[in-house]
């Protein structure tokens, strides 16, 4: 079996809750992975402009590596559906450990976006 490397493409340490409730934090690896977006003006509504983001090129995400698991933001990982070796800090309200003032400490699991 190939042992794992998790490598942290965002630049904030991730905290997360293992199997066996130990809490690992992995840390950025100092590479930034983005997806870069345009947004052009489609309507205005009762004063409002309503503007429509669309989604582009994404930089930052090296090629697939036989045993690594990249962690993105849901953006990255939303725009690389077919990267089977992407996850992303699972941020659902009920995935989430926080503190008394609702700020988050950890995270109960990875999230994937991939297309099977």
């Amino acid at each position: 079996m190939v042992e794992i490397k998790f490598v942290n493409l965002t630049r904030h340490f991730i905290n997360i809750k293992k199997s066996d409730g130990s809490i690992e934090s992995i840390p950025p690896d100092g590479r930034q992975a983005r997806v870069y977006s345009d947004q052009a003006k489609i309507t205005n509504l009762n004063g409002f402009d309503v503007v429509q983001t669309r989604w582009g090129t994404v930089a930052g995400v090296p090629e697939p590596s036989e045993g690594v698991i990249y962690i993105t933001s849901s953006l990255v990982a939303m725009a690389l559906p077919e990267r089977k070796d992407i996850v992303t800090p699972n941020t659902h309200p009920r995935a989430k450990i926080s503190d008394g003032d609702g700020n988050t400490e950890a995270v109960k699991s990875f999230q994937c976006f991939w297309r099977c």
